[in-house]
């Protein structure tokens, strides 16, 4: 059907962007000629409208101007969705309070442009950078964050609200999260910590994603990362948006990441198939809404890792010439290949959660389902020597609720576990039940003064199926078994008493000065790897003995925080003192020889227990200079720990290190880089126990970065380039469990490329 020249109609409707709703008297202009105002519906109609090129503005109060060009040459019907700036305005000065009175208590924070400028590395790497983080690495491959000198199965990672269920015992394998998914990395102590397990002696790390956005459009952010060292090239995609389908508005997040790495180089000779590959994807979906949400997600993290080929030693003779030769006798040299030994790992994510207001306050509601698998190859044998399959369902509820000055959260959770593996002995096959109940409290005195509390109880159980006569060196004696027959024997342990507290307060004696402090307990069982370990943990190179009469660690903790900002100074110090009774370590046998099997041969660590405590100190302070296009960062932990049975430091804690950063802003988009990380050697050592190997000296590490903000096709493009190792030193780190085969990798140029292209 045609239309004469001015004939046309153009109508359409004016939506909130954020909850859907219409917008009442919305001025919609066509300039120069029309205007009209939305009715009760968000409609607008105008009508005798000429064929031509026009100007569209739509206002709304408390809305951004709409402002576009439109042609149009017939009769045109389109929904407008305005943006409300001066309630996201409210929204963020809400969250900046917040998060000062946070940092002022018990956790820190990466920020997204901290995670983006580390991007392309490991999860463990990134955790790095955070205040009072400290990391446990095996090899060049495995990383896992250490915290006020605590590790393992007492730090908790909690993945977009799910708590995170690998085989994560002992120090070898490293939690599967892909750093590309990241936008937000907390370290949170204090009484927040009690929300997520009994377990969390040491800190949980809260990892969150972008959110879901509550307004139409897309986002999509192209990563890319190059190393040279490895040569390494990583690269990642994120896509974010907000459309509807089939009539209904859906949020939603597509993410995918891809890493290939080469062996990697110390500074005077290659690290024997230390390569990794890593696939990994994630989608997200759901509604957003102001009094009701509900979210789906689907996830994978695909990971091929490569041992260093001299951690599996044939011989005892092979060990122990290894060991004294302080490097890797392999060298073949740069390669993508991947020989063995290595590791393949699968972890997959289920998880549906919602959210829902309420008179009484806003109820979460969470379930889940984790698959882990994990398939060990010795070095010689082309077949897996172990098959390790954990599988896990967990389920939470919370009501978040705020009366007056009385704000908390009460809710409960419960976990099945189930782990079946196939060929060598490693822990037993087993299934675990548990149950938890949190309550956390915050009560503000004044408003300048805030009380906290949280109360967890927790009630667990497991269910071991122990095969007879396959022990090497693990006491069964003193195990008390069901009988069930010639092959499997049964053992059930119940824990009934895990009861976890946080107990603090934060005062502002002004706008510049804070200071808190909380005192906590908790307790911790036993895990299988302690109790029942009798074989290769093959990531570590080490054979683990486990000891079944381990009783449940429990834990008193007292920190003080002070914090100071100004407009000349920002500083923040930490200190703690960490008393835990029944402490469970692996330490070095003093009374077994390497183990020698067809897997190789084996240095034997068995697992013990003691009172030990634990005084730390952290800081952090900072110096804007030069009317703050200087900025100088110095920041340190310190850590004593002493094993009270023992009158002797406790074997395989932190070093002592220091840091320090200077940032010049050159202008708005480009700044430079220069660090000096002070790590010192680890001298408080236990004289009772031989080590394998000597203590590594102390080192430093020096290294740059720059970064430079600019526009590509008006969207933002983030370019950054970093130098680590640039002296290239010859290091060794205490914690560093591949210490007595190699040293660390040299320098490292990397050059990171992020890409924003918005539509909202």
């Amino acid at each position: 059907m045609g239309y004469s020249q001015c004939d046309i109609t153009f109508s359409g409707q004016v939506i909130d962007n954020h909850d859907d709703a219409p917008l009442i008297g919305a001025i919609v202009k066509l300039t120069p000629t029309h205007g009209v105002v939305t009715d009760e519906q968000g409609n607008f109609l105008l009508e005798n409208i000429c064929a031509g090129n026009y100007n569209l503005t739509i206002s709304h109060i408390d809305c951004e101007d709409f402002t576009t060009s439109i042609s149009i040459q017939k009769s045109l019907q389109q929904t407008f969705y305005l943006e409300h700036h001066e309630q996201l305005l409210q929204e963020a000065i809400v969250n900046s309070t917040a998060k000062r009175g946070e940092e002022a208590r018990a956790e820190i924070s990466l920020s997204e442009q901290e995670v983006q400028a580390n991007q392309g590395k490991t999860f463990g790497d990134l955790l790095e950078n955070v205040e009072g983080v400290s990391l446990l690495k095996t090899g060049t491959t495995i990383t896992k964050p250490v915290i006020d000198g605590l590790h393992s199965q007492r730090i908790l990672t909690i993945n977009n609200g799910i708590r995170m269920e690998g085989q994560q015992w002992g120090i070898e394998h490293a939690p599967e999260i892909d750093a590309y998914s990241v936008q937000r990395v907390s370290v949170l102590k204090g009484s927040g910590s009690v929300e997520y397990g009994a377990d969390a002696i040491g800190g949980v790390v809260v990892v969150e994603p972008a959110p879901l956005p509550d307004y139409y459009g897309y986002s999509i952010a192209p990563s890319i990362a190059m190393f040279s060292n490895g040569r390494s090239l990583n690269g990642g995609l994120n896509i974010l948006g907000k459309q509807r389908v089939f009539g209904l508005p859906l949020s939603f997040q597509a993410q995918g990441s891809l890493k290939k790495a080469g062996n990697l180089k110390a500074p005077d000779y290659y690290l024997d198939n230390s390569g990794a590959r890593e696939a990994n994807f994630s989608f997200r979906g759901g509604y957003v809404g102001d009094d009701f949400g509900l979210e789906f997600k689907f996830g994978q993290f695909n990971s091929d890792l490569g041992i260093l080929t001299d951690s599996h030693i044939g011989t005892e003779n092979d060990l122990l010439a290894i060991i004294e030769n302080g490097r890797p006798f392999v060298d073949r040299g740069f390669s993508y290949d991947l020989l063995r030994p290595r590791q393949e790992i699968l972890h997959e994510i289920h998880q549906a959660k919602a959210y829902i207001k309420t008179k009484l306050g806003t109820v979460n509601a969470e379930i889940g389902r984790q698959y882990n698998r994990r398939a060990e190859f010795d070095r010689y044998d082309d077949k897996p020597g172990l098959r390790l399959k954990t599988e896990t369902y967990t389920a939470k509820a919370n009501l978040e609720h705020q009366l007056s000055k009385l704000t908390g959260k009460i809710g409960v959770d419960a976990l099945l576990q189930d782990y079946r593996a196939d060929g060598f002995y490693l822990i037993p096959e087993y299934e675990q039940g548990g149950f938890g109940a949190f309550l956390i409290e915050q009560y503000q005195v004044q408003p300048n003064f805030i009380l906290e509390g949280g109360l967890r109880y927790d009630v667990k159980e497991y269910r071991y199926e122990l095969p007879f006569k396959v022990f090497t060196r693990l006491p069964d004696e003193e195990i008390e078994y069901t009988n069930q027959g010639e092959r499997i024997g049964i053992v059930r342990n119940r824990f009934m008493n895990l009861l976890t507290g946080n107990f603090g307060a934060t005062y502002d004696f002004n706008d510049q000065f804070t200071a808190s402090t909380f005192v906590g307990f908790g307790a911790r069982q036993p895990l299988p790897n302690e109790l029942f370990s009798d074989g290769v943990h093959h990531g570590t190179a080490l054979w683990e003995v486990g000891q079944p009469n381990l009783k449940v660690e429990r834990s008193a903790n007292i920190q003080l925080n002070a914090d100071y900002h100004s407009e000349l100074v920002k500083a923040r110090l930490t200190s703690y003192r960490n008393q835990i009774q029944n402490y469970i370590y692996l330490q070095p046998s003093q009374d077994l020889d390497p183990i020698t099997t067809i897997r190789g041969t084996f240095p034997v660590h068995e697992a013990t227990q003691n009172d030990v405590q634990l005084l730390g100190v952290d800081y952090q302070l900072s110096l804007p200079l030069l009317q703050q296009r200087v900025e100088f960062t110095t920041s340190g932990a310190f850590l004593r720990a002493q094993n009270v049975d023992t009158d002797e430091p406790v074997i395989y804690m932190p070093s002592n290190r220091v840091q320090q950063k200077v940032t010049y802003r050159v202008n708005e988009k480009f700044q430079l880089a220069g660090q000096l990380q002070s790590v010192f050697q680890q001298n408080r050592v236990p004289t009772s126990i031989q080590d394998y190997g000597s203590i590594p000296d102390a080192y430093q590490l020096m290294g740059f970065s720059a970064s430079y903000d600019t526009n590509l096709a008006q969207q933002p493009l983030s370019i950054q380039m970093s130098v680590e190792n640039a002296l290239n030193t010859s290091y060794k780190d205490y914690l560093d469990r591949f210490r007595y085969f190699a040293e660390s990798p040299g320098i490292n140029v990397g050059l990171r490329m992020n890409y924003f292209i918005n539509q909202f």
